[in-house]
């Protein structure tokens, strides 16, 4: 077998953006070249306040969120004043070299903005200190989409969706078919799941639930 064909090339084929930063709702379609070798996006250009900025710091967002980094408190402060949440979505393409088939991979996650916990008030009671924020990742769901020559062959399929208070994840049969068997309960998981959220990271790219995808699974 050509090792080469078992290879995928990834790639992020856009981003959509709703309340983050001045941005109400956005969409960039990143386009995939014919030649692989050449790169689709030069440049990125538009009037102030387009969203240019936005767009490159929602992209520095995908990359903490993928390396299980926590997320700057900053962007706690990207959450559009008009809500109380903003919510990101990005899409990416999976194919494999020779083949027509492609994997469309989408990623949605939600921030939130909430108060951080500090240390002892050392400051004297006269004197107000300054109130901080974390930006908390939330609702997490990757689902995946089948396709052929670019057309859809098999229905969106539910990976993992983190917007459950009763299960560290959704669907349930599939968090039965890796957990419900092993020593690790659900409630150990959820204790887990937020903790990850306490340290503003993502759950599904934790390096604590990757490891234990890698032990069960």
């Amino acid at each position: 077998m050509d090792e080469r064909n078992s290879l995928f090339d990834v790639r992020l084929e856009g981003v959509q953006i709703e309340n983050f930063k001045n941005v109400k709702q956005g969409t960039v379609v990143l386009p995939n070249a014919s030649n692989r070798k050449k790169p689709d996006i030069l440049g990125l250009y538009g009037q102030n306040g387009s969203g240019k900025t936005a767009l490159i710091d929602a992209i520095s967002l995908l990359k903490c969120l993928l390396m299980g980094m926590s997320v700057p408190s900053q962007y706690a402060d990207y959450i559009n004043l008009d809500s109380d949440s903003a919510k990101i979505t990005y899409s990416f393409i999976l194919s494999r070299i020779n083949s027509s088939e492609t994997i469309k991979i989408i990623y949605k996650c939600v921030l939130i903005k909430e108060e951080a916990t500090s240390g002892q008030n050392l400051i004297e009671e006269s004197v107000a200190a300054p109130e901080t924020y974390k930006a908390v990742v939330q609702n997490e769901k990757l689902t995946a989409i089948l396709m052929r020559n670019g057309k859809i062959i098999k229905r969106s399929h539910s990976l993992i969706d983190t917007d459950s208070e009763l299960l560290p994840f959704l669907p349930k049969g599939q968090y039965n078919s890796i957990f419900g068997e092993s020593k690790i309960n659900s409630a150990e998981l959820l204790a887990t799941k937020r903790y990850v959220a306490m340290t503003s990271r993502s759950f599904i790219f934790s390096r604590e639930l990757i490891n234990l995808f890698m032990q069960y699974c």
